[in-house]
């Protein structure tokens, strides 16, 4: 059972997705909810191939401590994931905040994602969001064929994804070696993947593509705005992905290559493969900045620190049936 210690008083806040529901819930059961939770599945012995669904399970909580009182916060949360995404779609979502927000407003940015907008008058030491929520996987099905115009969205550098000299020679190497778009975009991946070492703690969410390839190393956001780079240096419109992987402690990010008639494919250069049923989709965006899970503003002294813990698996697995 995942020890959570009492950090709040009560009440909550708790909202849902089906909207317009709004009621308050004590902490007792809240922990009961999460204590009663079927037993998730251990992933390790998983044959990705043989499965064709999954249902996930996702936990989150996130706490600011400040260090002095703060007014007027506004907090943006993206950690809902959309109702409906390819063979992704979302059975139930759970928002509990602390203290309970003057306002809560749920809208969709540029990119189709849901954006969660609370504000607090008043925080006298620390304010904590926890967010539950299970999604159903399916093989067989694939992102809708994504417009010109959209696609567009996706093809400029940004600061995060500006290709310096290095990321454009090895964008033109590795076009010259593939005979397709898709072809590429494997490529690209396994090349990261083989050139960079994953280590915690030499980057950070605001390092560039460039910067964390002139390193050698950082985590799977900078593997992901590398090949962003690479991708767009060539003109292949390509996002940024943020997810959920299982076995990742928080949360992780791959990307999408848009090829030819609008068609999707992803890529985890981070593991040099494509995403199975063990990955869930949360938001995309152009790189990081667009889809950061808390973001917000205050009034006051210093910035809050804070405090993320995470339990998420899975509750179902259903293998495909032999003939």
């Amino acid at each position: 059972m995942l020890d959570i210690p009492p950090l709040y008083t009560l009440p909550f806040a708790f909202f849902t997705a089906r909207g317009g529901d709004t009621r308050k819930v004590s902490r007792d059961s809240l922990d009961r909810l999460i204590a009663c939770r079927v037993p998730l599945i251990e992933p390790k012995n998983i044959v990705w191939s043989e499965v064709q669904r999954t249902v996930f399970f996702a936990y989150q909580h996130f706490q600011y401590v400040y260090p002095d009182a703060v007014h007027n916060l506004t907090q943006h949360l993206i950690v809902q994931p959309r109702r409906q995404y390819a063979g992704q779609r979302l059975l139930d979502f759970k928002l509990a905040a602390e203290p309970i927000p003057l306002a809560a407003q749920q809208t969709e940015d540029l990119f189709g994602n849901t954006v969660l907008k609370l504000e607090v008058a008043q925080i006298s030491h620390w304010t904590s969001f926890e967010v539950m929520f299970c999604i159903e996987n399916q093989i067989g099905q694939t992102a809708a064929p994504v417009s010109s115009a959209e696609a567009g969205l996706y093809l400029p550098s940004t600061r995060l994804t500006a290709a310096n000299n290095q990321i454009l020679e090895v964008a033109k190497k590795l076009q010259h070696q593939s005979s397709s778009s898709a072809e590429f975009a494997e490529r690209v991946a396994d090349w990261i993947s083989q050139t960079m070492q994953y280590k915690n703690g030499v980057t950070n969410v605001q390092t560039t593509a460039a910067q964390a390839l002139e390193i050698g190393s950082g985590l799977c956001q900078d593997y992901s705005h590398i090949m962003l780079a690479i991708c767009r240096a060539v003109g292949l419109p390509a996002r940024y992905v943020s997810g959920h992987m299982l076995g990742e402690g928080s949360s992780h990010a791959w990307c999408e290559v848009l090829l030819e008639q609008g068609q999707v494919i992803a890529f985890d250069p981070t593991n040099a493969r494509q995403p199975n049923l063990g990955y869930t989709v949360v938001a995309i965006g152009r790189d990081y900045t667009d889809v950061p899970p808390t973001s917000g503003a205050f009034i006051g002294g210093q910035a809050g620190q804070l405090h993320f813990e995470k339990y998420a698996g899975l509750l179902e697995v259903e293998h495909k049936t032999k003939s």
